[in-house]
């Protein structure tokens, strides 16, 4: 089975400054929220803004939120948040047992070459490089 949101998801960022720019705001002005056809009235950000298509993979992503998530089944936007704090949350627990896997390899390795090399084996051993 593939993943739900392959790699390419179809997100594009931009920065208040580039929306302004798309507007025709003079340069300093940020996002024309207040321009007519803005479906956003007045929300003023400097935050960047994210663009996603919904590809046939973000909408299966969606779909399955909306069975996790039934009471904002009928909020797209809201169902994205979710994914995103989801994955996000997946994310660090996957880390952290990652972290953890490492701490306890190095506790149950810790002391098992103890003695293996004798007093003095790495001044010997340097003795034979070149100067």
């Amino acid at each position: 089975m593939t993943s739900a949101v392959p790699a390419e998801a179809h997100l594009r960022s931009v920065t208040p400054h580039q929306m302004g720019a798309r507007r025709g705001l003079a340069e300093g002005h940020r996002c024309g929220t207040l321009a007519v056809g803005v479906t956003l009235p007045s929300v003023p950000t400097t935050r960047p803004r994210h663009v996603v298509t919904e590809s046939e993979a973000v909408a299966r992503a969606l779909d399955a939120a909306a069975r996790r998530w039934p009471e904002d089944r009928d909020n797209r936007a809201r169902l994205l948040l979710h994914l995103l704090e989801e994955g996000h949350r997946a994310l660090v627990e996957g880390q952290e047992r990652g972290n953890q896997a490492y701490r306890e390899a190095v506790a149950r390795t810790s002391g098992t070459l103890t003695g293996l090399y004798g007093e003095g084996y790495l001044d010997a051993l340097r003795e034979d490089w070149p100067t």
